[in-house]
């Protein structure tokens, strides 16, 4: 079954040096926690060239000896703006693009029930070949591992990715992706009171398919009640569940017309600011509780009831 395991504690930092690609002495690498900024910026005056750096973050991950029949991955949730990942000295992975996640599969690349070194070399100059730089930026680009990373523990059997959506009424589609073309998926949906509401399954012929299932009645997400359905997606092979994924769902329609915006069919005045991921001194470098906080403070301290989210 499907394990995610928050790796954000106990990194080791330095800005890079050409003698890290033959050994790295942790010994004068700095400490650190994610999400981590890898220059400190100054409340003002000073000079954002001093954000285009290229770092070096190492982590001693345990790879179980159970593990070696599982698929492995690193999730990283946002790394300023190139990342190079290794495992033990080998390249496994890379990504371009500071504002979208991505995966490394360390599948068959890691040493089974010891201690592994991961190496992510993390360069922040900007780059005309990675959107959105190109002399278009009008707003700080920062640095460092900004945002969470977790490692997904599956069997090789398992769900990609699953896409919820719906007509706004009462009917939810189910967009899946498995990774191989066997067994069966089950969607379930659940209210809040743990009362199955619909539940529908399929055989898994295709490596992508859709379910379609219907909500007697649904209870509509509004500004006022955020309401929210359970959704239980498993995926099952043979007498074995192999995968779960657990989702939340909101059933609304919002749309513009001529005369403004309506929700369900009311008609809604949009009270709104722009909203930055930036902090002083850190930048885009804050744990997941401070943008709750932050959008609390939007919703709840200024009344607003939109957000023009940046970047």
């Amino acid at each position: 079954m499907r394990k995610v395991i928050p790796l954000n504690f106990n990194w080791y930092f330095a800005p890079y040096e050409e003698n890290h690609e033959k050994k790295r002495n942790l010994e004068d690498f700095k400490k650190v926690d994610l999400p981590h900024n890898a220059v400190d910026i100054p409340f003002n005056h000073f000079n954002e060239k001093m954000i285009e750096t290229v770092s070096s973050y190492v982590l001693i991950l345990d790879i179980l000896k159970s593990w070696e029949d599982q698929l492995i991955k690193l999730q990283f949730e946002g790394v300023a703006h190139q990342a190079k990942v290794y495992a033990n000295g080998k390249l496994v992975g890379s990504h371009k693009g500071g504002y979208t996640p991505f995966d490394v599969d360390l599948t068959g690349q890691v040493t089974y029930g010891e201690k592994n070194e991961i190496w992510v070399i993390v360069d922040s100059t900007e780059d005309k070949s990675i959107p959105p730089f190109g002399g278009v930026v009008d707003y700080l680009g920062y640095s460092g591992i900004y945002r969470e990373v977790n490692l997904l523990v599956t069997d090789k059997q398992y769900i990609k990715d699953v896409f919820l959506h719906t007509d706004g009424q009462r009917k939810v589609y189910c967009d899946l992706e498995i990774s191989q073309p066997m067994g069966e998926v089950e969607v379930a949906i659940y209210k809040s009171s743990n009362q199955m509401v619909t539940r529908k399954s399929v055989k898994v012929i295709h490596n992508t398919t859709q379910l379609e299932l219907e909500i007697e009645r649904p209870v509509l997400w509004d500004l006022r009640s955020h309401y929210l359905y359970d959704v239980v997606i498993t995926y099952q092979v043979g007498d074995v569940v192999v995968d779960e994924l657990h989702e939340r769902l909101g059933i609304r329609k919002a749309e513009f017309k001529k005369d403004g915006f309506y929700l369900n069919g009311e008609k809604i005045k949009l009270l709104g600011l722009n909203r930055h991921q930036s902090y002083p001194y850190v930048g885009y470098a804050m744990p997941k509780r401070a943008q709750y906080d932050d959008a609390e403070i939007l919703k709840y301290h200024l009344g607003l009831n939109i957000v023009r989210t940046s970047h």
